[in-house]
């Protein structure tokens, strides 16, 4: 595991998840081994842990990524919401 893979493993493990009373998308950490969906996981760095997007009704899984997935996805998002702030 790199460093600081465990480093954020770490911190994630401390974390104390709460109530959601505004129903909002929550996340969790979990090991590799539970992904929901194997087949739609793409990830080939070898990654031990992944993150679950957990709807807030169902509290089902609907998105899992692996840390570097992760970040990319959040990069875009935020691409996004700049662009839509110029384009308003």
């Amino acid at each position: 595991m790199r460093k600081n893979e465990s480093e954020r493993l770490r911190r994630a493990q401390n974390m104390k998840w709460k109530v959601n009373p505004l129903k909002e998308y929550h996340f969790r950490v979990v090991g590799a081994e539970h992904t929901t969906r194997p087949q739609q996981l793409q990830c080939d760095h070898q990654c031990t842990y992944i993150i679950q997007c957990v709807n807030p009704v169902t509290d089902e899984v609907e998105l899992e990524f692996c840390p570097l997935q992760a970040e990319r996805f959040a990069g875009s998002l935020l691409d996004a919401i700049e662009l839509s702030h110029k384009s308003a």
